[in-house]
């Protein structure tokens, strides 16, 4: 994706030693944000921020040092943008990058055996991800943990049923378009196990740039059980 602009905590081009940010030699970032930019807007802030306080508290035992809408730049009018906030420790000022963003078209999906993964927190490195993805035989994976479903390498998952649409109850990451559509009561969380995929027509992929009226989206006749 293209590289749009450039911005640190001083997205209004004041200057300062705050400006350098996450790669002005602070370190390699930990830790990243991700936020949809559509039409001049930033979605789903408030969740973003409590993703954020979570990380923290976690990471870092206190509050955030930033807000996220102190940090991220003027939007531009019109169009569609990634914002990636990303930092790499409690003492330094974040760097915020906005790229072009494209629909991923999902065609097969694969069940996968959980390898230990931890996703717990948004973190920025995404090697053992990344490798489990090019490694899966399919478009992308499905992780399976303790026999239940769970995400693919990019987004929660809603299954498509007679009763409704429905959630896999545990998640490697709990995205804030996943909360937002649990808040909302559009969807409903439950254990969906691989031996119960035949109940439901299609799976949505979710996550903070992808809504389930964008539809992207891979039926279940193309969801792939294990490589052996």
């Amino acid at each position: 994706m293209r590289r749009r602009a450039v911005e640190a905590s001083d997205p209004m081009g004041k200057g300062g030693a705050g400006s350098l940010g996450a790669e002005g030699g602070f370190g390699p970032p930990r830790f990243l944000e991700t936020v949809k930019l559509q039409d001049g807007r930033y979605r789903l802030l408030e969740l973003h921020q409590r993703r954020l306080a979570r990380t923290w508290t976690e990471a870092f035992g206190r509050e955030p040092g930033f807000r996220l809408a102190d940090v991220l730049p003027p939007p531009p009018d019109g169009g569609l943008y990634r914002a990636r906030v990303r930092y790499p420790g409690p003492d330094v000022v974040p760097t915020v990058t906005l790229h072009d963003y494209a629909f991923p078209c999902p065609e097969t999906l694969r069940l996968v055996r959980d390898p230990g993964l931890d996703y717990r927190l948004k973190f920025f490195d995404r090697t053992a991800i990344d490798a489990l993805k090019a490694s899966c035989g399919a478009s992308d994976f499905i992780l399976v943990r303790d026999g239940g479903l769970t995400d693919t390498s990019i987004a929660n998952l809603v299954f498509e049923g007679e009763g409704g649409l429905f959630t896999p109850h545990g998640c490697l990451l709990a995205g804030v378009k996943r909360e937002s559509l649990l808040m909302s009561g559009r969807i409903s969380a439950r254990r969906i196990g691989p031996e119960d995929l035949g109940m439901y027509r299609k799976v949505f992929l979710v996550n903070a740039m992808i809504d389930l009226e964008d539809d992207v989206s891979v039926p279940t006749g193309r969801i792939h059980k294990e490589m052996e």
